[in-house]
């Protein structure tokens, strides 16, 4: 399964979703993290189900969005 990594890795308030990304590398068997560039083609236009890992302001916890 494909995790879709959004946010700007070079941008300390957009890169969260990269440094929970770095801990969960190669810990989830058959998880494969995709980095989404900014303003970059969406990689997953074509696919049913997508799952995508981002972060926002304000949130304080995990939330899933369905």
């Amino acid at each position: 399964m494909n995790v879709y990594v959004f946010g700007n890795e070079d941008m300390e308030n957009d890169n969260m979703a990269f440094s929970v990304m770095q801990k969960l590398d190669g810990k989830i068997s058959g998880v494969k993290f995709v980095i989404v560039k900014p303003n970059g083609d969406l990689p997953f236009a074509n696919e049913d189900y997508v799952v995508i890992m981002d972060t926002v302001l304000g949130i304080d916890n995990v939330t899933l969005i369905k």
